[in-house]
């Protein structure tokens, strides 16, 4: 654990997700993230957008090679028209 101040440190935002095998749970999980900052300035998105997540699907399934089952909260993001089209269900 890191002890952390918030004098003038902005903001860190992480996303990630654990892939797994189902099939060969020995095989181990890789863990794939992405990182945002935000120290405030004007425009800056302060946390994850739509496409930000959709990136990251992207990214993991170029690297994983197989479709993705997610399971995520009711982060309003989550939720979108954006987040709907690209994984309808």
């Amino acid at each position: 654990m890191v002890a952390v101040t918030a004098a003038g440190g902005g903001r860190i935002s992480i996303t990630a997700l654990v892939a797994v095998k189902p099939a060969d749970p020995a095989a181990g999980a890789r863990l794939i993230y992405r990182t945002r900052s935000h120290r405030g300035r004007k425009g800056e998105p302060k946390g994850f957008t739509a496409t930000d997540y959709a990136d990251l699907f992207d990214a993991a399934h170029q690297q994983l090679g197989a479709p993705l089952v997610v399971v995520w909260d009711n982060l309003s993001t989550h939720r979108s028209a954006r987040m709907r089209e690209l994984a309808p269900g």
